[in-house]
């Protein structure tokens, strides 16, 4: 049962009073000689409502803060010098794996690799009139050797020009969406210039820092609840598919990796969301009145009362529902301040006191 606190101390004016009123009461039909002190009693007790703690098993939750990426990110850049004859994407369009982006005129490659075909062309025939010399004309052997190695060349050549020709398609690595175009048809590119910025479309990745404290709760297949923005519904559910095998020395956390599914486009990739990470049931906790736990610096207690007496408990506060506030590391039957315990000084002398809504007693003076 939850008691009505008193825990208003009265104002000097009020309290003289009272001593006052008090003195004259206990002074009838005494004899003046007892002093002006006699009857008096001081009693520096607070009278407090209190609650037991009852045993309440309670999901342990870690709440942290991430943002999603996309599973597969990549700049497209040229590989091959020339202009652009023709580029297609536009910011947001959606393409599949092998469409064409961006095609660079050819010209140029193509006249390098019919270059690099006559030049093998030509090494080949020195190679077989050498090596067909009847012996009387043979040639040396460092002249063969050479022929080799002018044909091995001359194939690297032309299997090079050839694969820039090929290069001169940019296409789609994946099903994918632009999320930038960098350059104009018509422009002149160069090996390495940056042609487009693209994400997959396929499900999103969440990285998040965990503090040490829940390495032992964590694994693959742990549920993670992603609330997007500053909070609200509606909310998604993923599971953790990679942790980290280590802790950060430097920041005392470890990483974990979430696939989430993008629910037609609800998540994006670059979307701040809060995540709640399933730890599993703390089968220790207890509720307590939400009134009876306060923070002082950062560490959440209780005030126990021990023997009369005020005793503040520092708890882990996992959460709150209905009104109640649910912890742990505070035993089941303790009996707790439910309201004002920030207040109390610890030892002070406290007692239950009247519970809300109690009528005065039968003969209480009126």
């Amino acid at each position: 049962m939850i008691h009505r606190v008193s825990m208003q101390n009265s104002s000097p004016f009020v309290t003289t009073l009272a001593a006052l009123v008090a003195l004259g009461i206990g002074g009838c039909g005494r004899s003046s000689a007892a002093g002006p002190d006699a009857g008096v009693h001081r009693d520096d007790t607070r009278e407090v409502a209190v609650a037991a703690a009852e045993p309440a098993p309670f999901p342990r939750t870690a709440l942290l803060q991430g943002t999603l990426d996309a599973d597969h990110a990549v700049t497209l850049s040229a590989q091959l010098d020339g202009t652009l004859t023709a580029v297609r994407g536009e910011l947001g369009d959606r393409v599949r794996r092998g469409a064409l982006l961006a095609q660079i005129d050819t010209t140029d490659a193509r006249t390098r690799v019919a270059q690099a075909e006559v030049e093998l062309a030509t090494a080949r025939a020195d190679l077989a009139r050498y090596t067909g010399l009847d012996p009387v004309e043979a040639v040396s052997q460092q002249a063969i050797a050479t022929a080799h190695a002018r044909v091995e060349s001359a194939t690297a050549a032309v299997a090079l020009a050839r694969n820039s020709v090929a290069h001169a398609r940019v296409v789609a690595p994946w099903d994918a969406a632009v999320q930038r175009r960098l350059v104009e048809r018509g422009a002149f590119v160069r090996t390495g210039t940056a042609l487009f910025d693209l994400v997959s479309t396929g499900p999103l990745r969440l990285g998040l820092e965990v503090p040490e404290l829940y390495f032992p709760d964590v694994r693959e297949g742990t549920t993670v609840r992603l609330i997007p923005g500053q909070g609200g519904e509606p909310s998604f559910e993923a599971q953790v598919t990679r942790v980290a095998p280590a802790i950060n020395a430097a920041t005392r956390t470890f990483r974990i990796e979430a696939t989430v599914d993008p629910h037609d486009g609800a998540l994006r990739a670059g979307m701040f969301v809060v995540a709640v990470v399933s730890l599993g049931m703390s089968d220790d906790a207890v509720r307590v009145p939400r009134g009876a736990v306060f923070s002082v610096l950062g560490h959440d207690q209780v005030v126990r009362m021990v023997d009369g007496k005020a005793v503040p408990t520092e708890v882990e506060l996992l959460g709150d529902h209905d009104g109640f506030a649910f912890v742990r590391n505070l035993a089941a039957g303790a009996v707790v301040v439910t309201r004002g315990g920030g207040l109390l000084a610890p030892g002070t002398s406290i007692r239950v006191g009247p519970a809300p809504g109690a009528s005065p007693a039968r003969g209480a003076a009126r």
